[in-house]
């Protein structure tokens, strides 16, 4: 109580993840022989010659939840505990403090917060043994979003990819501003407009209000309510 502790970001990378995730016992995939491959075996005129994968491939509908699973057991194996209420999420109890890693897919955060400097270091030497991963040694950028290191702390924001998604969607600085005026009554299903786009363009909308929410979510909860507007 009252020692200072060391806080470490990493991001890292598991290469391949799907192709690292053995099926299941009793889960069995069968797929036809690729073309151009000659088996070693014959089947008789009323059998076929097929492949059983032991482990899951990208496309697979279960390739998701079977990777998922696989990162799971090999975290608990290294000591992790999975949070309760968010399952991607996992904490370990070290030396003087805590490790947290956390994943969305095969992309990995962790973070010291602990009098062990090398905790890291020995994390992801670990996993390494499982997995063929890429890290870094300082978090800048993770899913889209940048970190950068304050006077005031550690600060995340979406500077890069707000400024490609204006210039993407022509809302460029000194291109003016489209105007988009609310209605009087914004829940009337009977709208007089509706209709004025077609599907071209309705796509291209939906592109727009999907990359604000992208945003909204992820660390600008002050537009939630104009997004939620867009998006009905």
């Amino acid at each position: 109580p009252g020692s200072a502790k060391v806080v470490q970001l990493r991001p890292a990378d598991v290469r391949h993840a799907y192709l690292n995730s053995p099926l299941p016992e009793g889960e069995t995939v069968l797929t036809p022989l690729p073309a151009g491959y000659t088996a070693s075996l014959e089947a008789s005129p009323d059998e076929q010659v097929v492949l059983q994968f032991v482990k899951a491939l990208p496309g697979m509908k279960q390739a998701g939840r079977v990777w998922h699973k696989h990162l799971r057991r090999t975290l608990i194996e290294q000591g992790f505990v999975p949070c309760e209420v968010a399952q991607c999420i996992y904490v370990k109890e070290v030396r003087g403090g805590i490790l947290i890693a956390g994943h969305f897919v095969d992309d990995l955060i962790m973070a010291n917060m602990s009098e062990d400097e090398a905790a890291l270091d020995a994390l992801i030497e670990a996993l390494s043994g499982y997995f063929e991963m890429k890290s870094a040694d300082e978090l800048t950028k993770f899913l889209g979003a940048q970190f950068e290191s304050t006077a005031d702390g550690l600060c995340m924001h979406l500077s890069q990819y707000i400024g490609d998604i204006a210039e993407k969607y022509g809302a460029v600085q000194g291109g003016g501003h489209p105007r988009t005026p609310e209605r009087a009554d914004p829940y009337d299903v009977h709208d007089e407009h509706k209709g004025l786009l077609n599907p071209v363009e309705i796509k291209h909308y939906q592109e727009i209000t999907g990359a604000l929410m992208y945003c909204m979510t992820t660390c600008r909860a002050d537009i939630g309510h104009a997004v939620n507007m867009l998006a009905r």
